[in-house]
């Protein structure tokens, strides 16, 4: 009863209201729909939950025509930070149809036939447009096909040729939508839909922006063909590339977000590139470092210039990072001389004053040490500090983060020869777990650093045996003392983290000192570490509440045991003797993860065979 009024209620609110009470009206149905597609997942794990209601779909009928009727109320020149009845409209409409897929169909359908032709009325052109884009992730493929194969072409046509800027917007967007959900039709249009998007890149920055990101989906749709001597963007992606790059050095870029928009669409083509396609990456990698050289020799800027260089330089690491990836130390190896000289020279000039620019920046470092492996050490006396500081950057965690993943790149590129940096390296490490100032979700990457530290460096690692030892057991104990409720989806992520990095410090240093024959310190530890595992394997709340990562889980606790059992006299048999053991190594050998079931038998048949 009390759901009619709040009905009623809300309904009177958007239609009559200040716009200041409809939005809250609106946002109301958004969190119902919201709430009810949470408990459908509920439902369908489950089979049965009396808390669903579908409200949504009981008032579906008398809802849309006042949700419809907000669309057509835009602003002349709102833009993507612009949150009206409009905008707020499109938003729900979305949570709608993901919450009522068959029923918004009979809906929109008809409003979009009876508007979008409008020639009149842009807000009635553009309210259709809208209303169908925002249907799009919600019904099932079977009933979306029919509808994208007859409206695709319209859509083409009025990004092309409509009068009206937000109209072509919209229908820029709408083709980013389609190219996300509906890879059938996409390839049936594909070579109008090309066409449409290279000629729409050089309409107003706001309609180019939403292009790009056609294109960004385009690229990701055929993310299958990269192994592929052909694949089915091939013959358009020079075009596509090099009209994305031409929209980077449009003197209006600056504008609607459009060039980090075209430099993470340049990023998307090549990682998605076809093999057969990869000379086209070859030949935009010395583009892109000229244009990353020309940022860095460029005196002289005022503050809204360096900001846009900063940004340049962020967008340019990142493409260039990407680019690394694809092509190999073969492919590679030539520009890397240019590519340090860069990274390098925007690090030591406070990376362009920015954070996230330093994190790009640094992770392209790394990218590359894991690319050149043993090549990179030529680098390395110059990158140190430059991590080494990233490490104490406790107030900006995010570049700390990344600082401590290249710090393993590193490790893993030049093993031993990383040992003249270990000492200082682990007392920055040891210093910053043992900080509580630092975010928390740094301190995992900080453990692993130490297991990728001591597999690197070997027998080299004893003589920091004791207080890494220390830290470990430490941060396993608090890993288990830690409680999260299933709702609570950070810190589940965080547990599972923190336990994971556990075991990867402890397998990292165990495989490390057993390479130079050193494991016998590691005899010391082998009481708590079962008792961790044990508490792990016990844990079933944590382990059910992600299903993979939690077998992942188990799998490195298998490992961990195999390892012992390799190694330790006796410690097998004892073992062999413990349910929880034999409990733990049958779910790991039943995943249905080929890798998890290896690391089961593996860690069994090593248990076993003591």
């Amino acid at each position: 009863m009390y759901m009619n009024v709040i009905y009623q209620l809300t309904i009177q609110a958007i239609k009559q209201d200040e716009e200041v009470v409809a939005l809250q009206a609106i946002e109301f149905w958004s969190t119902i729909a919201e709430e009810e597609l949470s408990l459908e997942v509920e439902t369908t794990k489950d089979g049965e939950n009396s808390k669903l209601k579908r409200f949504v779909h009981i008032a579906l009928d008398h809802l849309c025509p006042v949700i419809f009727d907000c669309l057509m109320q835009q602003e002349e020149l709102q833009d993507d930070d612009t949150w009206n009845k409009s905008t707020a409209a499109g938003s729900c409409l979305d949570l709608l149809s993901e919450c009522a897929p068959a029923k918004i169909i009979e809906r929109v359908v008809p409003f979009v036939e009876k508007n979008i032709a409008d020639q009149t009325n842009w807000r009635a052109r553009e309210a259709a447009i809208m209303a169908f884009g925002s249907i799009l992730e919600g019904p099932s493929p079977m009933v979306l096909n029919p509808l994208i194969e007859k409206a695709l072409p319209v859509m083409l046509t009025i990004l092309q040729h409509d009068e009206s800027l937000a109209v072509r917007d919209t229908a820029a967007w709408t083709v980013g939508r389609v190219c996300h959900v509906s890879k059938t039709q996409v390839t049936r249009y594909l070579k109008g839909l090309v066409g449409s998007l290279l000629h729409a890149l050089k309409d107003e920055p706001q309609v180019a922006k939403n292009v790009c990101w056609a294109i960004h989906n385009l690229g990701e749709l055929y993310e299958d063909d990269i192994d592929s001597q052909e694949g089915t963007l091939s013959p358009y992606l020079e075009q596509l590339i090099v009209a994305v790059l031409e929209a980077t050095l449009r003197p209006d870029a600056d504008e609607s977000g459009l060039r980090p928009a075209a430099y993470e669409t340049l990023s998307v083509l090549i990682q998605y590139m076809p093999e057969g396609n990869i000379n086209i990456v070859e030949r935009c990698v010395p583009l892109l470092i000229e244009r990353l050289e020309s940022t860095v020799n460029n005196p002289g800027l005022t503050a809204d210039d360096l900001a846009a260089n900063a940004e340049s330089q962020g967008l340019l690491s990142g493409a260039l990072s990407i680019a690394t990836q694809r092509l190999k130390a073969p492919g590679i190896v030539q520009h890397a001389d240019r590519m340090m000289t860069c990274y390098l020279q925007i690090l030591n000039q406070g990376g362009g004053k920015s954070a996230s620019v330093s994190e790009e920046v640094i992770m392209a470092i790394g990218t590359l040490a894991d690319v050149l492996e043993g090549e990179f050490l030529k680098y390395v006396e110059a990158v140190m500090p430059i991590l080494l500081a990233g490490l104490q950057a406790w107030d900006q965690y995010q570049v700390c983060s990344v600082a401590v993943g290249v710090i393993g790149d590193v490790c893993r590129a030049i093993e031993k020869l990383f040992t003249p940096f270990a000492e200082q390296t682990i007392g920055l490490v040891l210093a910053a777990l043992g900080n509580n100032d630092l975010d928390k979700s740094v301190k995992p990457l900080m453990l692993s650093c130490l297991g990728d530290i001591a597999l690197a460096i070997g027998g080299e690692f004893q003589k920091h045996f004791d207080p890494v030892m220390v830290m470990l057991r430490t941060a396993a104990e608090r890993s288990i003392a830690s409680q999260a409720s299933p709702d609570d989806h950070d810190m589940v992520d965080w547990l599972l983290q923190l336990r994971s990095s556990v075991f990867e410090a402890f397998t990292g240093t165990f495989q490390g000192l057993r390479n130079d024959n050193r494991q016998e310190i590691m005899l010391s530890q082998n009481e708590w570490m079962t008792r961790y595992c044990q508490a792990v394997a016990a844990d079933e709340m944590l382990l059910s509440a992600k299903r993979l990562t939690g077998e992942k889980l188990l799998s490195q606790a298998a490992g961990v045991l195999g390892d012992m059992a390799t190694t330790t006299p006796g410690i097998a048999a004892e073992l062999q003797k413990m349910d929880w053991v034999h409990n733990l190594l049958e779910r790991v050998c039943e995943s249905e993860d080929a890798s998890i079931r290896r690391t089961g038998m593996w860690a069994t048949a090593a248990i076993e065979r003591q």
